[in-house]
Formats: C-alpha cells, sequence, structure tokens
C-alpha cells in the first residue's frame, strides 16, 4: 500500500549552533539550527527513497506561538518552522526543501550563521541543486561532491585551524562563504 507522512519536523533557533549536529531533546531549550537541517535532509533523503510513499508534509513552514511550549530559545514558540516566527529569517532546512522543490538555482552553505566552533573537527553540509558543489577552508581545497537524491553535500572529518577559518562552497557560478571560530 501507498502512504503520505505528515507533520515531522524539528525544532531549530537561528540563535543557537553547534557541531557536530547531534540529537538534541524534542522539548529543551537546545535546538540548535544546524541539527534541524541534518535530520530534515535525512527524513527527506529516507522519504524519497521509499517508492510507497506518495506524498509529505513537512511541519511547519513558519515558527508559531504555542502557549505550552518550553523550547529553543525561548518560551512559548514552536520552533519547527523552517522559517522564523517574525518571517524574517529561513533557516537552513528552508534551502534544502528549496533546492529539492523549485527550479531556482540553490546553494547553500549549512552553518553560515555559526560563527564559533569549539570542534577541530567537524562535518560540513550543504544543499544544490546546480550539480556539483567544491568546498575550501581557509583557500585549501578539500573536494568536490555531487548531490545526494535529496540535493544535500556532506564533508565529514573536515580539519579546521585553529582561529578564524574561511569556509567556502562554491558550484556553477554561486559562491556561498562563512567564518568560523574555532576555540578550544
Amino acid at each position: 500500500k501507498t502512504f503520505s507522512i505528515s507533520e515531522y519536523g524539528v525544532g531549530a533557533s537561528v540563535k543557537q549552533h553547534g557541531d557536530p549536529a547531534t540529537a538534541v531533546p524534542a522539548a529543551g531549550m537546545w535546538h540548535p539550527e544546524e541539527y534541524q537541517a541534518y535530520r530534515m535532509h535525512d527524513n527527506l533523503l529516507a522519504m524519497m527513497r521509499e517508492p510507497r510513499v506518495w506524498g509529505t508534509y513537512v511541519w511547519a513552514m513558519f515558527d508559531f506561538g504555542a502557549d505550552n511550549r518550553t523550547e529553543g530559545d525561548r518560551h512559548g514558540i514552536n520552533d519547527k518552522g523552517l522559517v522564523t516566527h517574525d518571517r524574517t529569517e529561513k533557516k537552513d532546512a528552508y534551502y534544502l526543501y528549496q533546492a529539492n522543490w523549485t527550479k531556482t538555482p540553490v546553494l547553500h552553505l549549512v552553518g553560515s550563521r555559526m560563527t564559533v566552533t569549539t570542534n577541530a573537527v567537524i562535518s560540513v553540509m550543504g544543499f544544490s541543486n546546480v550539480g556539483p558543489a567544491t568546498l575550501t577552508v581557509n583557500g585549501r581545497e578539500l573536494g568536490t561532491k555531487t548531490p545526494d537524491g535529496a540535493c544535500g553535500l556532506l564533508w565529514p572529518d573536515v580539519k579546521l585551524d585553529g582561529g578564524r577559518n574561511e569556509i567556502g562552497l562554491s558550484a556553477a557560478g554561486l559562491v556561498r562563504k562563512a567564518v568560523w571560530d574555532l576555540r578550544q
């Protein structure tokens, strides 16, 4: 039998960042934006690979008020949206769906708002619907990856230098950049 999957999602705050993207409690006050992107990518990829799934319904487009919630970076908000409550900031996971569901050229570097990390070795994820992308760290090329079935790109075990690290993701003439400060 065929089926659809409804109301799947993960909370995320654009003010909370972390790598590695490890599991966080759904009702906890720590909802790093990167975790949502990793989990939503894994979910979407699994659903796309399952031929019996005829439809999916991500929960939700926008963060929304929920008096009984105490999670993420503030009380009274369900932070499972792909866009912030005030509609001003698209979260990393938003670009996963944009890459998959539009023809608009998309290249996105997950964690681009993360400014500080304490991990000398991290994973770098991106989303691309414009083909293979190349990752650089401080000008050093770390390889080119072809997007998976859900437009995801992953470079595991990326070694950062102490201090400032300039991260670059490029594909099809598009470039996305971030600066991550390694503090140990």
